[in-house]
């Protein structure tokens, strides 16, 4: 994903992503119902007895916890809305899978302490730095989800229009991340493929209507219809949660050093790809000639794959005015140099 390349090692916990398969899939055990923390022994007793689920669901949290504060609070986020879900379908609040929920965001918050402790006994010790970083609720509206840019190209996509448009789209834009929330035309496939879905799932009691349809072309049992309804429904959360002016903007007076919301991009994309993953499966299996299906969805991947990252070179890599920046900077490093003896050891304070 671009999300990838333009955070690279500026942002390297970002970068670290792996987590989010983990956190996907601990949301869709939530709405499958799948974990149990406590049961009932012979004596009518509840007692602590997680299953296997639960276990593998904690063991991956505390990996969740160690890949930065975003995607940590972020995973409470989705595990809360696929509770939301799994309380829409079943009607039942208080239960077995609430206090699992529960659970999880609990523990997920301890592991976080536990890691930043040294930073509260500092901060406790020797007060807040306001001066270095400071965020405010402006910038969280800034720096939050904007849908549109989940469907334009890269700015430096291999068809010059392309990246023409999405350049001057952005002078028009307040400062944000959202060069980095680009989909491709395969991500953004899923996205609409999911939305649309929903909303066809409205009319579906009516004969020959595009969901029967899907269904009948791509194969879908009712197994496969629930899994790409749960999918579609998390990505419309996260939108309505993330997106500017969204949801999130309800924890944003409190929490404004959470700020870039537009990082819940990558959970969109991977869902959407998760999406699009199935149903070429699917072409696949019904497809008379396997090996040539397969090829042509290489092809297509192939593709996609360009179209996402687009076109590496210096001029993208390093713009004018970060070229003015360095060439100063190495004047002044070679006038400290030459103004020294020969031999001279610099010390570098960084």
């Amino acid at each position: 994903m671009p999300y990838h390349m333009i955070r690279n090692t500026m942002h390297l916990f970002l970068s670290n992503y792996m987590v989010i398969p983990l956190i996907i899939m601990i949301s869709l055990w939530i709405l499958e119902e799948k974990m149990v923390l406590t049961k009932k022994n012979n004596k009518g007793q509840i007692c602590f007895s997680p299953n296997k689920f639960c276990i593998l669901a904690l063991l991956f949290c505390l990996i969740i916890s160690s890949t930065g504060i975003y995607y940590a609070f972020y995973a409470c986020f989705t595990f809360a809305f696929a509770f939301f879900l799994f309380y829409l379908r079943k009607g039942s609040l208080l239960n077995q899978n609430f206090l699992v929920t529960a659970s999880l965001g609990y523990f997920i918050f301890i592991i976080l302490l536990l890691l930043h402790l040294s930073s509260f006994i500092y901060w406790a010790q020797n007060g807040l730095n306001k001066t270095m970083v400071f965020r405010d609720i402006n910038e969280v509206y800034s720096f939050s989800l904007k849908i549109i840019y989940l469907f334009l190209p890269v700015d430096n996509h291999y068809i010059p229009y392309f990246s023409h448009y999405i350049k001057r789209f952005d002078n028009s834009i307040l400062e944000s991340e959202a060069y980095s929330e680009s989909l491709g035309i395969i991500g953004a496939s899923g996205l609409l493929f999911s939305l649309l879905w929903l909303l066809c799932k409205n009319f579906s009691e009516k004969k020959d209507n595009i969901l029967e349809k899907t269904i009948s072309r791509f194969n879908l049992n009712a197994k496969d219809q629930e899994f790409i309804s749960n999918l579609s429904s998390l990505n419309l959360l996260i939108l309505l949660f993330a997106s500017v002016g969204g949801l999130m903007m309800i924890i944003a007076l409190p929490v404004p050093q959470l700020r870039s919301h537009a990082r819940f991009a990558i959970f969109i994309a991977f869902i959407s790809l998760f999406i699009i993953a199935i149903i070429t499966d699917k072409l696949i299996a019904k497809s008379k000639n396997r090996v040539l299906s397969k090829s042509f969805f290489l092809l297509i991947f192939l593709l996609g794959l360009f179209d996402q990252v687009g076109k590496i070179s210096p001029q993208y890599l390093q713009k004018e005015e970060e070229k003015i920046k360095i060439k100063a900077e190495r004047n002044f490093v070679k006038q400290i140099e030459n103004s020294l003896p020969q031999g001279s050891i610099i010390f570098q304070l960084s």
